[in-house]
């Protein structure tokens, strides 16, 4: 049945209408759709190995009598490690009474008094000697030593600022301390007194530490399939109703 005029351009302008929301839809919609799709980067698995690593360093001192010892002693890893995990500190304390007299014995013996404790602790007995010392103050244990073996993150900038966040501030550590002299001169004897200006000691600090070293795991290989049997290949192959 032939269409009338009218209904034609019916026809048309609904074909039309379709047409332009079609491409509205394309044009307006996939765009924006596509622009706010976001790729989530895949998580790789790093490996961590602890490396341990022993330093040392010396401070020297001096101390009289009117003058005590009270300098603090700060302990920081390397800046050339990234992070770093101090575990444990130990402080010797070497000296030798400067001014003594005596041909057969020392006379005139010099007593050194020492405090070296971890900051906010409290002092434990002093370290007391007379005319020379070479003592070492019970080891102070700062840290664990770490146990994150794995860490996963999108690359190895992320594995490290994981590692960073985690261990943050224990890097370092600080003790106080206070030494004091007391002269072994008498005051009977001013003259031998007048030449007693104190007595010089080394602080040998010797820490350990540990430092993280990162590396990408290798990824599972994919799941090889199973090689299809004799069997089961000729099941696939026949067309034939039998069956082996």
């Amino acid at each position: 049945m032939a269409l009338k005029k009218n209904d034609k351009i019916i026809a048309i302008a609904g074909v039309l209408i379709l047409i332009i929301a079609a491409v509205s839809i394309v044009v307006l919609y996939y765009p924006e759709k596509k622009e706010n799709k976001e790729v989530t980067p895949e998580e790789k698995i790093f490996s961590v190995t602890w490396t341990k690593t022993t330093k040392e360093k010396t401070i020297t001192g001096s101390v009289s009598k009117k003058t005590p010892y009270t300098e603090p002693i700060n302990v920081t890893i390397p800046s050339t490690d990234l992070v770093g995990v101090l575990t444990n500190v130990e402080i010797q304390l070497t000296w030798n009474d400067a001014c003594t007299y005596g041909l057969r014995h020392n006379k005139g013996l010099d007593k050194l008094t020492a405090y070296i404790y971890q900051t906010g602790g409290k002092p434990s007995d002093p370290d007391v000697t007379v005319g020379e010392g070479n003592s070492t103050f019970p080891s102070f244990e700062i840290n664990s030593v770490p146990t994150l073996d794995q860490v996963t993150a999108i690359d190895i900038d992320a594995a490290n600022s994981i590692i960073k966040e985690n261990f943050s501030g224990k890097d370092k550590a600080s003790f106080d301390t206070k030494i004091t002299i007391k002269y072994g001169e008498k005051i009977l004897r001013p003259l031998k007194l007048l030449k007693e200006k104190g007595d010089s000691f080394d602080l040998k600090i010797t820490y350990t530490y540990y430092s993280p070293v990162l590396k990408e795991e290798d990824q599972a290989p994919p799941e090889e399939s199973t090689p299809a049997t004799a069997h089961t290949a000729l099941m696939v192959t026949t067309g034939s109703g039998i069956h082996w």
